[in-house]
Order: structure tokens, then sequence, then C-alpha cells
């Protein structure tokens, strides 16, 4: 008898672990913050399709569909917001991206021009003899990330953060603005480049195996 207790705690134990492990994977801290990201994934979903892996005739293989989510904290206020790089049906790749926010209300940061900059549209290169955009998502040492961009990233790449405060001393996440340029370098910290054409199966999965774990998330936290 205590043979089997003891087999039903170790796996009650096993079961624990492994429910902590996947819904801790990206602590949103708030379920009403997790319904919003799921409303918003949902949303996108329903219009653009999930995220698919294509062969296409200009670019070889390509991420179209809602291709790439990640939870990254862009404002600086330990509060998570959530990345997500989408194909709108202009392009045959993921050409669009959006962070949204929560505590500030959600909308889609990246839905103004800046310098004449329009940052929903995915336009980095990870170096010149690419010829279709990749994704740069820089998180630096303190865990603050930010949205790396540049023609050429292997010669110039801009970091792009938020705005925190307005003329009224209110914090405000929705304004991007210049963090630094560094040229022909790279700022210590982690780097995720995420390449949306001539990629292999294999990256592919990887991509999306990281999606899972970011939708996995939100959907455990949320009300």
């Amino acid at each position: 008898m205590k043979k089997v207790i003891a087999l039903i705690l170790m796996i009650l134990t096993v079961v624990s672990l492994t429910a902590c492990a996947s819904t801790g994977t990206h602590d949103l801290a708030n379920p009403d913050r997790a319904s919003k990201y799921s409303d918003n994934y949902a949303k996108l979903t329903t219009e653009y399709g999930e995220a698919e892996f294509k062969e296409d005739a200009e670019y070889g293989t390509v991420l179209t569909g809602v291709a790439v989510m990640r939870i990254l904290e862009f404002s600086g206020d330990s509060k998570p917001e959530l990345y997500i790089a989408y194909s709108d049906g202009t392009k045959p790749y993921a050409n669009k991206q959006q962070i949204y926010g929560f505590d500030n209300g959600p909308y889609e940061f990246f839905s103004e021009y800046k310098e004449n900059l329009d940052m929903s549209e995915i336009t980095t290169k990870s170096s010149a003899d690419k010829k279709g955009p990749c994704i740069c998502l820089y998180t630096d040492e303190d865990g603050l990330a930010y949205l790396v961009v540049g023609e050429d990233l292997s010669k110039q790449a801009d970091y792009y953060s938020y705005v925190t405060v307005d003329s009224n001393g209110d914090e405000i996440y929705n304004l991007v603005k210049i963090f630094t340029e560094y040229d022909g370098k790279q700022l210590p910290g982690k780097y995720e480049y995420i390449e949306l054409t001539g990629l292999t199966k294999a990256d592919a999965e990887k991509i999306f195996e990281e999606n899972e774990n970011v939708i996995n998330s939100i959907e455990s936290q949320k009300k």
C-alpha cells in the first residue's frame, strides 16, 4: 500500500512540475493581460490565418500567416508585451509586425510613422545578400527588449524602444524612438534573428515551437 501511495505521489509531483514548466514559460502575471493577448491573437489568425511554412516562386521558402509570436518586455515597466509578425496578404511572407500592450490600454504600438519609417512594415535584412527581410529582436542584459532594424544588419543597426512619459508626465508606450546606433557591432545581450524567407523546414519548426510556447502560456493564464 505504501508503495502504491508513493507511486501516486511521485506521479502527481511530475504532473505538477510539468504544469509549472508549461505555464511558467512566459509569466504574464495578470489574467486580464493574458485574455487581451489571446483575443488579439484570435483576431489576427481569423483575418490572416495560422502560421505556415510555404514554397514561393520568388523567395523560395517563406513564413506566412501569423508567423511569429514572442513575449518580451519592451516598455521598461517589467510587464511583458506581445510581439507578433504576420502576413497581411500584400507579400508572400510575413511582412507586418506589432507589439501589443495591455497596461496602458490595448493597441498596436507600431501604428504610426516615425521619422518617415513605417514601423509596422518588416524591412530589415540580416545581410546584404539576403533578398528577403528578417526579424531581429534584441534583449539587453537587464531584460529590456528592442526591435533592431537596418537595411543590412551586418553593417548598421538601429535599436528601437519606447518613450515612456508624455507631456503630462503620464507613462505611455506607443511612441518609438531611436535608442542607439551601433555601427557594425553588436551590443552585449541576447539576439534572435528570424528569417522570413529562404529558411529550412527545421528553422520553421523551431520558430513555430516557440510560438506554441507563447500560445500555451497565454491560454493557461487567462481568465
